[in-house]
């Protein structure tokens, strides 16, 4: 026997029991097709150790916006720190970026959110500002009310910015 006839060969058994074991488990699939989702794992419990909370923007999209030419995803949001009363106002380094995700209501009215940890340490101060750019280096869309960040542990701040074209 040459060595082609050997591969050959070879080649063929392999060949017959991929296909005789997939058409052994088709049953198997079928079944599982008709089986009931499993149900959601129970949520964690919350680490005692964690302190500090969150920080969410919440952009909501006027009916008007633009979805064509402008997508949540290219939206840029920064996070501004007031540097002097009435005067500078300074980015926060880490907190810009992206939208984290968007939801529709039931009401249609379809909203964007971005949420960051505010440490145990920086608990309470102020004064902030959000900011909602069309891009990275883009054009300003909005600037939210002045605010502080949340005050105790565990207790989010939530800002929200309604955003038209």
């Amino acid at each position: 026997m040459t060595q082609k006839t050997k591969y050959a060969r070879t080649k063929l058994t392999t060949t017959s029991v991929c296909i005789l074991l997939a058409l052994a488990l088709l049953p198997l699939v079928a079944l599982a097709a008709e089986l009931p989702p499993l149900p959601p794992p129970p949520p964690l419990p919350a680490p005692a150790n964690i302190t500090g909370a969150t920080l969410e923007l919440r952009v909501q999209f006027s009916q008007a916006w633009p979805w064509a030419t402008v997508s949540w995803q290219d939206l840029w949001t920064v996070v501004q720190r007031e540097k002097s009363i009435g005067g500078d106002w300074g980015d926060v380094a880490g907190w810009q970026g992206g939208l984290d995700d968007i939801a529709v209501g039931t009401d249609g009215q379809i909203t964007g959110q971005k949420a960051w940890w505010v440490a145990k340490e920086d608990l309470g101060r102020g004064t902030y500002r959000w900011l909602v750019y069309d891009g990275e280096g883009g054009d300003l869309l909005a600037t939210s009310d002045p605010f502080y960040l949340p005050d105790a542990s565990g207790r989010p701040v939530t800002v929200e910015v309604p955003l038209v074209p």
